[in-house]
């Protein structure tokens, strides 16, 4: 899933239900982390923008 690079925003891991945010990696990696937080549960998704 390609994630435009305008939803790329900082937020704590402590996200609520069904929210989708982009995390940027160390500067020396290009690609981001699409962190979704599910209902009952946490999954973790890796998106190339």
């Amino acid at each position: 899933v390609k994630l435009p690079l305008l939803n790329l925003i900082t937020h704590p891991l402590f996200l609520p239900p069904n929210t989708l945010t982009v995390y940027p990696l160390p500067h020396k990696l290009t690609r981001y982390i699409s962190i979704y937080r599910a209902v009952g549960g946490t999954n973790l998704q890796f998106a190339i923008p």
